[in-house]
């Protein structure tokens, strides 16, 4: 019983510290982590004193274990408890809770502390355990912490088990019912039996942890509890499984030692050396058979190899960047050297688009005739692997095998497609092929078929990819071609714009002149029905001007001869003038055209003649794209550090699609060229490269189906004239 007891111990002890270092080496820095780390603590010191208090033969350390065994305890529900609080969102713990448990602690220890006999009689030291006795009424009042702050545990869980979800609830799930079930058999062994004078088995409670920390390894593998790292946590459980081995193994010897000698155990110097034999055997036995199996495979078993070992091999082959050639050669020399044949070839199809189609170590069988009547055997067969023996086989097929030394031939299958055959001879032992060795050299054949279809697609792709490179590189050599003629093209067409636009300036100059002297009584009086048809004539005039003007402009710009020649322009004299002289045409389209001269106005550094035509274009748009009855407000303001100058009409607007196209060249929007089929697309496109090239800046608002207000606005420098 005692070296049960024992080696139990031990295991608890070794448990609870392999967890405590896991739950160390988690990614996260968690408050509630190192609260577990706590209670963690306190098991293992549980564990320690119930070892020094049950098997001591010194009073002095008996009553220290008694401390330790029993003080312990009433830390492990406590802090259980603020982390279930905190556990898993990290909640944070209030101050009641904190002060709670440290008054509620100092309260029960500081009896223990000062005597232990507080709750016990004194020890008696007693073989196979020392004897202990509860006291009442102070051992009673001990149980009844432990139970208070455990269903504190058991309520505080089961609130997060119902609130939570997903994987933090499965997380919980299995810290309750680890805590839980721990919890309950340590106190029915340690509390509820004492009381009932039953005191043999308290040994038994940190034992019982032991459920609770298979819960918590469950839940970190399963559902990453404390965000673990999980290469730790292998070679942790794996230190873990070797310690519990080792420990089951020296109690199993020692038993059966004392057994057979017919004596009492004792923790002697006998003991301490077949413990340390035991755990030597324990880790050095695995690496003695493989050593010993390897020197005797040699000697009495010819042909055994390590099946993983070769498939681990030609699977880093196969990831390697060896050409395919290259590849099957060396995987053909692995099969020879681990199954020991006389030879191992390769046959890929003929079909197969590959730069060879043999490969191995006896390639000459290949160019023999009986090949050709194996080849034509086996490609009408759908077994995957055919021998030498198989009774349908043909004698002559037979014959054929024996001249080229087959035994085996190998089908590479690879998504359905035929892809070669692995063609190998007979073993060097003369052994016949196991079932293991067909089933080893199946997986090879379609591990090597998968190589050969991978490396035909890679060919396929790269011979796509070379005549893909052609056909671009033609098309761009047509697209350049395409691109310097239609380059020759706008060169010429900016030249006939140019040359056409000069020469139509000076005739249509000379209209505007004539039609200008006859309005202003030159050759004679001019009636008011003249007079209407004359303004026409010369507003027309004016457009065409401006349109010329216009078109020079663009041409301009392209050669970079584009030039702002600045002079002082006093505004609102020049708004007027052009207001003036569209009055008549908004009159004829049955429009109101509104605007206020402002009484005083900046005198500003501007082309006169550009922003002229900027005013006007913006006004004759709205005239135009504005329907009978409708009316056109032109306002000019002189703001603190600025001018703004406006023209909102109600007219069609502009559509939400067109209005990110509207200020690019030659480009109008669907509804304006319905309205005005005649219109260049020119108007915007230069109105907004006068205004910013003067460092001014654009307005425009619109609402499609309401109207659109267009504009410029200008900043007024310091040195300006008021």
């Amino acid at each position: 019983m005692l070296l049960v007891a024992f080696s139990l111990l031990a295991i608890t002890v070794i448990a609870n510290a392999v967890l405590a270092i896991t739950v160390l080496a988690s990614l996260k820095k968690q408050p509630y982590k190192y609260v577990f780390l706590s209670v963690l603590a306190t098991v293992i010191l549980w564990a320690v004193g119930d070892i020094l208090m049950l098997t001591s033969d010194s009073t002095t350390t008996a009553y220290f274990g008694a401390q330790l065994f029993y003080i312990a305890p009433l830390f492990t529900p406590v802090l259980l408890w603020l982390f279930a609080i905190q556990f898993p969102e990290n909640s944070r713990l209030k101050k009641i809770h904190i002060y709670s448990s440290v008054v509620a602690l100092l309260l029960a220890t500081i009896p223990l502390l000062i005597n232990v006999n507080f709750i016990i009689y004194p020890i008696e030291l007693a073989e196979p355990f020392n004897k202990i006795n509860p006291r009442n009424p102070g051992f009673l009042l001990y149980g009844l912490f432990l139970i208070v702050f455990f269903l504190l545990v058991y309520i505080t869980l089961l609130q997060k088990i119902r609130t939570l979800k997903g994987t933090a609830r499965l997380q919980v799930l299995y810290t309750y019912f680890g805590v839980v079930l721990s919890s309950s058999l340590a106190l029915v062994t340690n509390v509820a039996m004492p009381l009932l004078g039953y005191v043999t088995y308290v040994w038994l409670g940190p034992p019982f942890t032991l459920i609770n920390t298979i819960a918590m390894f469950m839940a970190m593998f399963k559902y990453q509890l404390f965000e673990f790292k999980f290469v730790v946590l292998r070679l942790i459980s794996y230190t873990f499984l070797i310690l519990f081995i080792s420990v089951t193994y020296t109690m199993i010897v020692v038993l059966l030692s004392a057994s057979l000698t017919q004596s009492a155990l004792q923790f002697d110097k006998n003991f301490y050396v077949t413990v340390i034999a035991t755990l030597l055997v324990v880790f050095t036995v695995g690496n003695l058979r493989s050593k010993f199996d390897k020197y005797t495979n040699k000697i009495f078993f010819k042909d055994a190899y390590n099946s993983q070992e070769l498939i681990n091999q030609i699977n880093s082959l196969l990831v390697s960047k060896n050409q395919l050639h290259d590849l099957i050669g060396r995987i053909a020399l692995l099969i020879e050297n681990n199954i020991k044949v006389t030879f191992c070839n390769y046959y890929i199809n003929a079909a197969a688009t590959v730069d060879f189609h043999i490969a191995g170590s006896n390639t000459t069988l290949f160019s023999k005739h009986e090949w050709h009547e194996v080849l034509e055997y086996v490609s009408g067969v759908s077994k995957k692997v055919i021998r030498i023996d198989d009774e349908d086989l043909p004698d002559t097929v037979k014959v054929a095998f024996k001249a080229l030394g087959i035994e085996l031939c190998v089908q590479m299958i690879s998504s359905d497609v035929d892809v070669g055959y692995i063609i190998i001879g007979e073993k060097r032992s003369g052994n016949d092929y196991t079932k293991e060795d067909m089933q080893l050299l199946e997986i090879i054949a379609d591990e090597v078929a998968i190589a050969v279809q991978n490396n035909l697609q890679f060919n396929e792709i790269s011979q796509f990819n070379i005549t893909l490179q052609k056909k671009i590189e033609e098309a761009t050599k047509e697209l350049q071609k395409s691109n310097e003629k239609l380059q020759k093209l706008d060169e010429a067409k900016d030249e006939f714009i140019s040359m056409a636009s000069h020469q139509l300036r000076t005739p249509l100059t000379s209209v505007k002149g004539y039609i200008s002297m006859i309005l202003e009584g030159d050759a004679g009086p001019v009636n008011d029905t003249q007079k209407r048809f004359l303004d026409q004539a010369f507003l027309s005039s004016q457009r065409m001007v401006y349109l010329i003007a216009d078109l020079l402009n663009v041409s301009r710009l392209k050669t970079g001869k584009f030039v702002i020649e600045a002079n002082p322009t006093y505004l609102p004299d020049v708004v007027e003038s052009e207001i003036n002289q569209l009055q008549e045409t908004a009159k004829a389209r049955e429009l109101e055209l509104v605007f206020t001269k402002p009484a005083e106005f900046v005198t500003l550094n501007l082309d006169e003649t550009k922003i002229r035509q900027v005013i006007m274009n913006f006004v004759d748009n709205a005239i135009y794209y504005t329907p009978r009855g409708g009316r056109i407000t032109v306002a000019l303001k002189q703001l603190k550090n600025s001018i703004e100058y406006t023209v909102t009409d109600t007219g069609i607007g502009v559509p939400k699609k067109d209005q990110h196209h509207l200020f690019t060249k030659f480009y109008r929007a669907a509804n304006a060229k319905k309205s005005r089929p005649d219109g260049t697309g020119l108007g915007l496109y230069m109105a907004k490269k006068v205004v910013i090239a003067q460092g001014g800046a654009m307005i425009f608002k619109t609402t499609e189906g309401k109207g659109s207000t267009f504009g410029f606005t200008f900043p007024i420098p310091e040195t300006a004239n008021e």
